[in-house]
Protein backbone atom coordinates (compact mmCIF):
# COMPACT_ATOMS: atom_id res chain seq x y z
CA UNK A 1 0.00 0.00 0.00
CA UNK A 2 2.91 2.75 0.56
CA UNK A 3 4.75 1.24 -1.97
CA UNK A 4 2.00 2.21 -4.19
CA UNK A 5 1.70 5.51 -2.88
CA UNK A 6 5.46 6.09 -3.01
CA UNK A 7 6.12 4.24 -6.34
CA UNK A 8 2.97 5.33 -8.53
CA UNK A 9 4.13 8.90 -8.94
CA UNK A 10 2.91 10.81 -6.21
CA UNK A 11 5.64 11.13 -4.00
CA UNK A 12 5.89 14.38 -4.28
CA UNK A 13 2.64 15.42 -3.85
CA UNK A 14 3.14 13.13 -0.55
CA UNK A 15 6.01 14.77 0.37
CA UNK A 16 4.44 18.36 0.17
CA UNK A 17 0.89 16.95 2.08
CA UNK A 18 2.98 15.94 4.96
CA UNK A 19 5.06 19.34 5.09
CA UNK A 20 1.80 20.90 5.27
CA UNK A 21 0.24 18.85 8.15
CA UNK A 22 3.70 18.83 9.75
CA UNK A 23 3.21 22.41 10.01
CA UNK A 24 -0.59 22.62 11.28
CA UNK A 25 -0.11 19.84 13.66
CA UNK A 26 3.39 19.50 15.92
CA UNK A 27 1.81 15.73 16.77
CA UNK A 28 1.37 14.93 13.65
CA UNK A 29 4.43 13.25 13.34
CA UNK A 30 3.43 10.66 16.19
CA UNK A 31 0.04 10.24 14.41
CA UNK A 32 1.90 9.54 11.23
CA UNK A 33 4.02 6.99 12.55
CA UNK A 34 1.03 5.57 14.37
CA UNK A 35 -0.75 5.58 11.01
CA UNK A 36 2.25 3.86 9.41
CA UNK A 37 2.12 1.30 12.30
CA UNK A 38 -1.87 0.23 11.33
CA UNK A 39 -1.03 0.03 7.15
CA UNK A 40 2.05 -2.17 7.99
CA UNK A 41 0.35 -4.53 10.50
CA UNK A 42 -2.73 -4.71 8.16
CA UNK A 43 -1.29 -4.53 4.77
CA UNK A 44 -1.02 -7.83 3.39
CA UNK A 45 2.42 -7.62 2.21
CA UNK A 46 3.53 -7.01 5.49
CA UNK A 47 3.39 -10.56 7.87
CA UNK A 48 3.58 -9.20 11.65
CA UNK A 49 3.66 -12.05 14.38
CA UNK A 50 0.87 -12.32 16.79
CA UNK A 51 3.75 -11.37 19.35
CA UNK A 52 4.88 -8.51 17.25
CA UNK A 53 0.81 -7.16 17.01
CA UNK A 54 0.22 -7.89 20.78
CA UNK A 55 3.53 -5.64 21.89
CA UNK A 56 2.43 -2.73 19.58
CA UNK A 57 -1.08 -3.01 20.77
CA UNK A 58 0.09 -2.55 24.11
CA UNK A 59 2.76 0.01 23.28
CA UNK A 60 -0.47 2.06 21.91
CA UNK A 61 -2.35 1.36 25.16
CA UNK A 62 0.40 2.63 27.37
CA UNK A 63 0.43 5.75 24.95
CA UNK A 64 -3.17 6.13 25.40
CA UNK A 65 -3.67 5.34 21.67
CA UNK A 66 -7.16 3.33 22.54
CA UNK A 67 -7.68 3.19 19.51
CA UNK A 68 -5.21 1.46 17.62
CA UNK A 69 -5.01 -1.09 20.83
CA UNK A 70 -8.52 -2.32 19.89
CA UNK A 71 -7.59 -2.37 16.34
CA UNK A 72 -4.51 -4.58 17.26
CA UNK A 73 -6.34 -6.32 19.58
CA UNK A 74 -9.40 -7.17 17.37
CA UNK A 75 -7.07 -8.22 15.10
CA UNK A 76 -5.91 -10.85 17.45
CA UNK A 77 -9.29 -12.05 18.81
CA UNK A 78 -10.06 -12.88 15.51
CA UNK A 79 -7.19 -16.01 16.14
CA UNK A 80 -7.56 -16.21 19.81
CA UNK A 81 -11.63 -15.54 20.72
CA UNK A 82 -11.52 -17.11 24.10
CA UNK A 83 -8.21 -14.93 25.13
CA UNK A 84 -9.67 -12.96 27.86
CA UNK A 85 -7.14 -10.49 28.41
CA UNK A 86 -7.95 -9.24 25.02
CA UNK A 87 -11.08 -8.53 25.59
CA UNK A 88 -10.86 -7.40 29.08
CA UNK A 89 -8.13 -4.66 27.68
CA UNK A 90 -10.42 -4.14 24.30
CA UNK A 91 -13.47 -3.09 27.15
CA UNK A 92 -11.31 -0.58 29.60
CA UNK A 93 -10.07 0.87 25.76
CA UNK A 94 -13.67 1.38 24.94
CA UNK A 95 -14.17 2.58 27.97
CA UNK A 96 -11.43 5.11 28.13
CA UNK A 97 -12.67 6.53 24.99
CA UNK A 98 -16.29 6.83 26.34
CA UNK A 99 -17.91 3.95 24.67
CA UNK A 100 -19.69 1.86 27.82
CA UNK A 101 -21.97 -0.12 25.57
CA UNK A 102 -18.89 -1.40 23.53
CA UNK A 103 -16.67 -1.63 26.53
CA UNK A 104 -19.84 -3.72 28.65
CA UNK A 105 -20.04 -6.04 25.33
CA UNK A 106 -15.74 -6.64 26.21
CA UNK A 107 -16.50 -7.60 29.42
CA UNK A 108 -19.60 -9.82 28.54
CA UNK A 109 -17.34 -11.55 26.09
CA UNK A 110 -14.82 -12.18 29.33
CA UNK A 111 -17.82 -13.60 31.31
CA UNK A 112 -18.99 -15.59 28.68
CA UNK A 113 -15.33 -17.35 28.76
CA UNK A 114 -14.66 -17.71 32.72
CA UNK A 115 -17.80 -16.41 34.93
CA UNK A 116 -15.54 -16.23 37.88
CA UNK A 117 -13.22 -13.72 36.60
CA UNK A 118 -13.51 -10.70 38.70
CA UNK A 119 -11.79 -8.27 37.06
CA UNK A 120 -14.38 -8.30 34.34
CA UNK A 121 -17.58 -7.97 36.92
CA UNK A 122 -15.76 -4.52 38.50
CA UNK A 123 -14.80 -3.24 34.82
CA UNK A 124 -18.08 -3.53 33.84
CA UNK A 125 -19.57 -2.30 37.01
CA UNK A 126 -17.22 0.73 36.64
CA UNK A 127 -19.17 1.02 32.62
CA UNK A 128 -22.59 0.67 34.40
CA UNK A 129 -21.79 3.42 36.66
CA UNK A 130 -20.32 6.05 33.70
CA UNK A 131 -23.82 4.88 31.72
CA UNK A 132 -25.64 5.63 35.45
CA UNK A 133 -26.81 2.19 35.77
CA UNK A 134 -25.89 2.17 39.45
CA UNK A 135 -27.85 -1.23 40.54
CA UNK A 136 -26.25 -3.14 37.91
CA UNK A 137 -23.27 -1.35 38.97
CA UNK A 138 -23.41 -2.76 42.56
CA UNK A 139 -24.53 -6.08 41.29
CA UNK A 140 -21.06 -6.53 39.49
CA UNK A 141 -19.01 -5.54 42.39
CA UNK A 142 -21.01 -8.02 44.24
CA UNK A 143 -20.23 -10.92 42.13
CA UNK A 144 -16.92 -9.92 42.40
CA UNK A 145 -16.59 -9.77 46.10
CA UNK A 146 -18.02 -13.53 46.03
CA UNK A 147 -15.29 -13.94 43.83
CA UNK A 148 -12.50 -12.39 45.43
CA UNK A 149 -13.40 -10.77 48.78
CA UNK A 150 -9.63 -9.71 49.52
CA UNK A 151 -9.63 -6.90 46.55
CA UNK A 152 -10.03 -3.32 47.75
CA UNK A 153 -10.35 -1.95 44.31
CA UNK A 154 -14.06 -3.16 44.51
CA UNK A 155 -14.72 -1.79 48.19
CA UNK A 156 -13.81 1.59 47.13
CA UNK A 157 -15.75 1.34 43.69
CA UNK A 158 -18.79 0.03 45.34
CA UNK A 159 -18.57 2.80 47.78
CA UNK A 160 -18.39 5.33 45.02
CA UNK A 161 -21.61 4.25 43.75
CA UNK A 162 -23.63 3.59 46.52
CA UNK A 163 -22.22 7.47 47.78
CA UNK A 164 -23.64 8.50 44.32
CA UNK A 165 -26.82 6.65 45.13
CA UNK A 166 -27.75 8.36 48.10
CA UNK A 167 -26.45 5.64 50.47
CA UNK A 168 -23.60 7.44 52.39
CA UNK A 169 -23.56 4.76 55.43
CA UNK A 170 -22.99 2.35 52.68
CA UNK A 171 -20.44 3.83 50.94
CA UNK A 172 -18.37 4.08 54.24
CA UNK A 173 -18.55 1.03 54.83
CA UNK A 174 -17.11 0.06 51.73
CA UNK A 175 -14.29 2.39 51.98
CA UNK A 176 -13.51 1.35 55.30
CA UNK A 177 -13.47 -2.44 54.22
CA UNK A 178 -11.15 -1.32 51.39
CA UNK A 179 -8.67 0.83 53.51
CA UNK A 180 -8.11 -2.14 55.92
CA UNK A 181 -7.27 -4.34 52.73
CA UNK A 182 -4.70 -1.88 52.41
CA UNK A 183 -5.72 0.92 49.56
CA UNK A 184 -4.75 3.82 51.15
CA UNK A 185 -6.36 6.11 49.20
CA UNK A 186 -9.96 4.82 50.76
CA UNK A 187 -8.78 6.74 53.91
CA UNK A 188 -9.32 10.12 51.53
CA UNK A 189 -12.94 9.42 51.00
CA UNK A 190 -13.27 8.11 54.94
CA UNK A 191 -11.90 11.16 56.15
CA UNK A 192 -13.88 13.64 53.57
CA UNK A 193 -17.26 12.29 53.86
CA UNK A 194 -17.31 9.77 56.53
CA UNK A 195 -17.06 11.34 59.96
Amino acid sequence: MINNLLLGGRITTFIKDFDLLLSMNKDFLKLFFCGISILVIFDGSAQQTNAEIYDAAYSAYDDSNYEMAIGLLEKLVSSYQDNIEYHLIIGICYSEIGDNALAIASYNRCLNIDTAFDQAYIQRGISYFSSGKNALAISDFKSAILINPDNPEVYLNMGTVMFDSGDQDGACKQWKKANELGLEVANQMINEICK
